[in-house]
């Protein structure tokens, strides 16, 4: 069984498999379902739970997905690309995240061709 949920207090993402707890230092569900892939492959191969779970703890983010740039007034950076990409970065700061606030801005500059 897989359970997900953001923690409010660090802005992290937890999860488990088979009774044992990932906590993953990155936002995103989609972040879940790469940690849930790596762990796959992981088992494939003879790779342990507990392996997995200290290797995915070491994991940062990449500047410019899903990072946070001030805890103080909540401001995310997310390059996305698409409108799916998109709707799928704000389902993922949801309330959970958000408590229920809805103050947002979006915006993406491109260089003319």
């Amino acid at each position: 069984m897989i359970l997900g949920r953001k923690n409010q207090t660090d802005f992290s993402t937890d999860f488990s498999v088979d009774g044992i707890n990932f906590h993953l230092n990155i936002l995103g569900d989609f972040n879940i379902y790469n940690a849930l892939a790596a762990i796959a492959v992981g088992q494939f191969y003879g790779v342990s739970l507990a392996t997995c779970q200290k290797a995915l703890e070491k994991v940062r983010g990449i500047p410019g997905r899903m990072e946070i740039v001030n805890k103080n007034h909540l401001v995310i950076v997310d390059y996305d690309h698409t409108p799916v990409q998109l709707e799928n970065a704000y389902k993922s700061l949801s309330n959970s995240i958000t408590g229920g606030k809805r103050d947002l801005l979006s915006f993406q500059l491109k260089s003319p061709r």
